[in-house]
């Protein structure tokens, strides 16, 4: 059987009226799962409205815990619905009577909270939540089910249409039924859903009915007729967890109950407030355990490392065990200054390479947390010390007692003779007591390398590590860097040339490091990472893909890393992306990269409040570092709160956490508000970096947007020039295809063509490529597009942002040149949950308005314009928000708003004041501005 283009292949499950298929993707070679009402449903009005309606809501909320919804229509009358291909067991099946592990219940509570805070931000109400509607993968990610059986929350009034705000409260009550449109009674559903009425608390009552049976096997509400399940749901209170299952702890117990209360306004008022609630509880459980193995292994542990082999000698006291106990407070990690390894031998290998090593193989230990190198240089500048010269013993104690850590680590590689004599000591920062004191000698320089690792696990047992922490986070240290000291000296050069801001002398020594060792995973990870922030997205695909090949050799936190990089960077799957960090976010607390890059993940889908949250949740991990904070910065433009946006800036520059696209942005906000001043002090200071072109394309954008198109074009040429020097072909491409896109849509179509196929011929990404062949299109040649759009089509199947934003913008824009207005309002609705973000900057809502001004819906088309100009913060200076003033004028006029639309014209003629005589639509405007003011 087909239906569209998808080959069923098996039925694999039924739903209610419907039946699901295992499914191949014909057009993009993948499988999937297929949905279809079932043929004696289709007769059924409400049940086709309601599978309508599951593809309507599903498709405006993606998360890494939701069930992904790839695509739905209609064929032949038969509607379907195209789902991500599970691999796992139901709640229900994984429960089957008996209580899962609390650490399970954990788990699968913070994650279904998560996904149902996900959905209410996007005002929608679950309102069907059950252990079947709860898919639990292989890998043990719980995916929730059956959003389409939502109900979407009031809409908020017009003026109001920031799509990333959320307008769901509790007192947004729908009264249609009941709330999920499934009139099935089961002992998940809140007691005001029985009487026909829910909102989002329902969802965290029947979030608690599930928590319930998980911790304890048995249903809250049991019955084996509808009547007793609504009886005991309206009237019966259910006995409490730890009567049913003492192993509960009494912090969950309290949860469960808060959650599962009768009145709607005793309830926990939010989804991110059960999660907050359930995750201090998991983190909680780890100490204590911890805390109760050092008691009873202490001793053992204790003889076991004086009994080393290899003559190691461990001294343990008081510093030790305050890094567990904190005034009879148990304390959930450790955390560590890595000081220098002295150099005592002739051997230049040595210097750096240590310490790099160390610190990397004491990173995979979720239970050591590692104080950045940022944090450290921080803290050398507040003492009036030079943060990269090398530390005594004296300044790494005072450093460590500054930041109030709990010890320190230093060492040192000596020649004795013909022997290498490697030592490490721990010591406690309080007290500056030994924590423990190990040395070891070699009769080989290769050998250096793995003594230091036997050194390093005796240093985390003596810290406090379990036994099985240790066992599970022990990749050793030549595989978690390279056993090839030489490698490991260029990477230990290249990061500190990076921490220098010296990124293209670090890109040489990492080529270095990759050529002595090419499985040197950590270094392919690190050059696509500098790839990435140059915007060579080909050669940072390139690299993600080498590290991933080397993966096994890892530790778990770097192959967590891999792993996120490899979806984002490669197949471009961005909610597999987001599982990974999701996954290392919580395994690593301490580490700040998991939450900045879910801040990067979020600008680009447009969810600026959530982006806001990671940045913010990574700078409270590492406060020196400037990356959260720009990340911050730019969450806080997209959402147009500039005034934030600023202040972030301003106070990393005034930490000395300079970066380029924070100075862009700063340039961008001086532009905003007129202070010229501030904008010239931006422009002099990338004047001589490396990235300099990254402004002169922000001054072209500028110009662009107040119609001098002239000088854009100079200054378009000119990053275009810079970036090809500096050896950023595809950065040229991106501010070429973003040059020919401008011409389009001012009405230079000859000019378009030109810059638009030179793309074609020298792009070698598909971003640029598609933004050429939305150029083709716009200017009038949409068959040259179209030709693009068949090759590009079916290539990464997987890539989130390609098939969401890329290619129904370009699948719009011919259709747009073809005058199918209605095909490109439809095409367009692929794009619409990313169409806010950074990515696709909102051009696929001004091209929906375009194709609604076309089709004869001027008021929606005049609504859609002004969104765009209101909520400009994505990108301040695109050129779509002068063209978005234009396109509401020219609505608002044939709307019969007269009135309004002048208004909108004379605020255009404000803003292109100083705009090209010559410029096509100009000179459009002031012919229709004209026409305007002498209607009635």
């Amino acid at each position: 059987m087909r239906i569209s283009h998808y080959e069923l292949l098996e039925e694999i499950g039924r739903d209610g009226p419907a039946e699901i298929y295992k499914a191949q993707d014909t057009r993009l070679g993948r499988q999937v799962a297929v949905k279809l009402l079932r043929r004696e449903a289709l007769s059924r009005p409400l049940a086709v409205e309601r599978f309508r309606n599951e593809a309507r809501i599903a498709s405006l909320v993606a998360h890494p815990h939701i069930c992904t919804v790839h695509d739905s229509g209609e064929e032949n009358g038969q509607p379907f619905l195209v789902l991500e291909l599970l691999d796992g067991e139901a709640l229900d099946t994984l429960i089957a009577g008996s209580p899962l592990p609390l650490d399970r219940v954990l788990d699968i509570g913070v994650q279904i909270a998560d996904a149902l805070a996900a959905a209410h931000r996007r005002r929608t109400v679950h309102g069907n939540v059950k252990p079947s509607n709860v898919f639990i993968t292989t890998d043990g990610h719980a995916k929730l089910l059956e959003l389409g059986a939502a109900v979407i929350a009031p809409a908020p009034p017009q003026a109001d249409l920031d799509p990333t705000t959320s307008h769901t409260s509790a007192v947004d009550v729908i009264c249609a039924g009941p709330a999920g449109g499934d009139d099935t009674v089961h002992p998940y559903r809140a007691p005001e859903q029985i009487s026909g009425c829910g909102d989002e608390r329902s969802d965290i009552f029947a979030a608690g009915a599930l928590l319930y049976e998980m911790a304890t096997g048995t249903p809250a509400f049991g019955g084996n007729t509808a009547a007793e399940i609504v009886t005991a749901i309206a009237g019966h209170t259910p006995p409490r967890p730890r009567h049913l299952n003492p192993r509960v702890p009494a912090a969950l117990e309290r949860i469960i109950r808060r959650a599962l209360e009768k009145d709607p306004a005793r309830r926990y008022q939010s989804a991110q407030q059960l999660r907050d609630d359930l995750q201090c509880v998991r983190r909680a459980g780890r100490p204590s355990a911890r805390s109760s193995r050092w008691h009873i292994g202490q001793r053992v542990r204790t003889a076991a490392i004086v009994a080393l082999a290899i003559g190691l000698v461990a001294q343990t006291g008081a510093a030790r065990r305050s890094s567990l106990r904190d005034g009879g407070r148990a304390v959930e990690r450790s955390s560590i200054l890595v000081s220098d390894i002295a150099n005592g031998t002739a051997d230049p290998s040595f210097d750096g390479t240590l310490r790099e090593a160390l610190t990397v193989y004491l990173a995979q230990s979720p239970y050591l947390d590692l104080v950045s190198d940022e944090r450290i240089r921080g803290t050398l500048r507040l003492m009036g010390r030079d943060a990269d010269a090398g530390m005594t013993h004296a300044v790494a104690a005072e450093v460590c007692q500054r930041l109030g850590l709990h010890a320190m680590l230093e060492g040192s590689v000596s020649a004795i003779g013909s022997a290498t004599v490697v030592a490490l000591i721990g010591t406690d920062c309080t007290s500056g007591a030994t924590i423990a004191r190990h040395h070891v000698e070699v009769d080989r320089k290769e050998h250096v390398l793995r003594a230091m690792g036997q050194l390093t696990i005796s240093i985390r047992e003596s810290l406090g590590e379990s036994m099985a922490s240790l066992a599970r986070h022990r990749v050793p240290i030549e595989e978690a860097t390279t056993p090839s000291l030489e490698a490991l000296k260029a990477y230990t050069e290249a990061v500190a040339n990076r921490a220098a801001g010296r990124e293209l002398d670090a890109v040489g020594l990492l080529e270095r490091a990759i050529a002595i060792d090419p499985q040197f995973a950590i270094a392919y990870t690190t050059l696509s990472t500098i790839y990435g922030g140059f915007g060579e997205t080909a050669r940072s695909e390139q690299y993600a893909r080498l590290a991933y090949q080397s993966r096994a050799r890892v530790s778990e936190r770097e192959r967590l890393f891999i792993t996120f990089q490899y979806h984002d960077r490669v197949t471009g799957d961005q909610l597999k992306a987001r599982e990974a960090l999701e996954v290392w976010k919580a395994t690593y607390p301490h580490d700040y990269r998991p939450a900045n890059a879910l801040a990067v993940l979020l600008n680009r889908a447009g969810d600026y409040s959530a982006a806001a949250r990671e940045a913010s949740e990574a700078m409270r991990r590492n406060p020196a570092h400037a990356f959260p904070r720009s990340n911050l910065a730019y969450a806080h433009r997209g959402a147009g709160r500039f005034a934030e946006a600023k202040a972030v800036a301003e106070e990393a520059l005034a930490r000395k956490l300079d970066t380029a696209p924070m100075r862009r942005l700063l340039y961008q906000l001086a532009e905003l508000a007129g202070d010229q001043r501030v904008a010239q002090e931006q422009i002099r200071w990338a004047a001589g970096g490396t990235r300099v072109f990254d402004m002169t394309g922000a001054q072209a954008q500028i110009a662009a947007f107040r119609g001098r198109v002239g000088e854009a074009r100079r200054l378009y040429a000119d990053a275009i020039a810079v970036a090809t020097e500096r050896g950023f072909p595809q950065v040229a491409s991106g501010y070429a295809s973003h040059a020919a896109l401008t011409e389009a849509l001012y009405g230079y179509r000859r000019e378009a063509i030109a810059r638009g196929r030179e793309v074609l011929e020298t792009a070698t990404s598909y971003e640029p490529q598609l933004r050429a062949a939305t150029t083709l299109a716009l200017a009038g040649v949409p068959n040259e597009a179209d030709a693009v759009l068949r090759r590009l089509r079916g290539v990464r199947p997987d890539d989130t942002l390609l098939h969401g934003v890329y290619l129904p913008v370009a699948e719009a824009a011919v259709l747009l040149a073809r005058g199918r207005f209605d095909a490109a309002i439809e095409e367009l609705r692929r794009a619409s949950r990313y169409e806010a973000g950074s990515i696709a900057v909102l051009v696929p809502v001004y091209l929906r308005a375009d194709a609604q001004l076309h089709a004869g819906a001027a008021e929606a088309a005049a609504r859609e314009f002004r969104r765009v100009v209101d909520h400009r913060g994505a990108d301040p200076f695109s050129p779509l928000v002068p063209l978005a003033q234009l396109g509401a004028a020219r609505a608002l006029a044939r709307a019969g708003a007269v009135g309004e639309s002048r208004k909108a014209y004379d605020e255009l003629l404000r803003t292109w004041v100083s705009a090209d005589q010559d410029l096509p639509v100009f000179r459009e405007l002031r012919e229709e501005f004209t026409r305007v003011r002498q209607s009635p």
